[in-house]
């Protein structure tokens, strides 16, 4: 844990800094909305700067796509009333009551281990599919960026897919335009609203959080893993040479995986494979 998560901020001034501070009660916004912070140009302005005539001033990098501008109405909605500045100073609080044995004692504490093992080795989903989560969720998953810390020299360290940000594994699973296009279309095929979470274990533990009925409710138990694994193999497919596919060819195959996976249950049994193919997502919603 770090220090700075310790502190707490009250703004009266606007000193304090809007996005890397914890002046929201919820947290620091760097961190509650990473995709954000990624995309603005001011990653060190402070509130005082993000003011303008009374209402947020957000400069950004590039245009905002569709989980962005998601995840930007959330934080408008959370940052909101905006605060009234006074000739004052900002007041810090570090923790309550401090002392250095407390804060050494919260810093050093145990934590409970994340339980993977909760998403992994599913019956009708192929352990080569689990095999790469589990890799991924113990950061070890041969991404760019992983072969760079690991001391290798590569050509570059961006990602094959969107060649826009640096290939770490959250990134090429959730954050990446070319990624996303393929979420995007599933997620709106169930009709539901989605944000993506910050990394991919927190992907899967909000992925359960949503109630579905009837055939929607069983596609939706398996139709990640098809996504993960599908997006694995088409970025493993450019890295060594292999044709560049489409998002609509990735998101048949997608659909085609979710049917093999389920052959062995009753989730397809007398459906059409050309309903599947022409009309999924209706398939989706119900």
């Amino acid at each position: 844990m770090s220090i700075s998560l310790l502190i707490n901020y009250r703004v009266l001034l606007g000193g304090i800094r809007f996005w890397r501070d914890k002046w929201p009660d919820r947290g620091r916004l760097q961190d509650l909305f990473p995709v954000i912070f990624k995309a603005v140009k001011a990653k060190d302005a402070s509130i005082a700067d993000m003011i303008v005539n009374n209402s947020w001033n957000f400069e950004f990098r590039r245009s905002l796509n569709a989980n962005k501008k998601l995840q930007w109405d959330l934080l408008r909605r959370d940052c909101y009333p905006i605060p009234v500045l006074v000739e004052a100073k900002d007041e810090v609080d570090i923790m309550e009551n401090f002392s250095a044995k407390k804060c050494y004692e919260v810093l050093t504490g145990t934590y409970p281990p994340c339980n993977f093992d909760s998403h992994l080795w599913k019956h009708n989903i192929p352990n080569k599919v689990s095999f790469i989560l589990w890799a991924s969720f113990h950061d070890s998953i041969s991404t760019r960026d992983m072969l760079v810390h690991r001391g290798m020299s590569i050509q570059s360290d961006l990602c094959v897919l969107c060649n826009d940000e640096k290939e770490t594994f959250d990134h090429m699973f959730l954050h990446c335009t070319y990624s996303f296009a393929i979420w995007d279309y599933f997620i709106k095929a169930f009709k539901i609203s989605w944000s993506m979470p910050r990394n991919l274990f927190q992907f899967f533990e909000a992925w359960f959080t949503n109630i579905l009925q009837g055939m929607g409710k069983k596609v939706w138990k398996i139709i990640h893993y098809a996504i993960c694994w599908t997006l694995w193999k088409e970025r493993n497919g450019r890295v060594f040479g292999g044709r560049q596919k489409s998002v609509a060819e990735n998101i048949d195959l997608v659909k085609q995986r979710v049917v093999l996976w389920s052959c062995d249950t009753d989730s397809f049994r007398f459906v059409p494979p050309s309903l599947i193919w022409s009309n999924g997502e209706v398939l989706m919603s119900e």
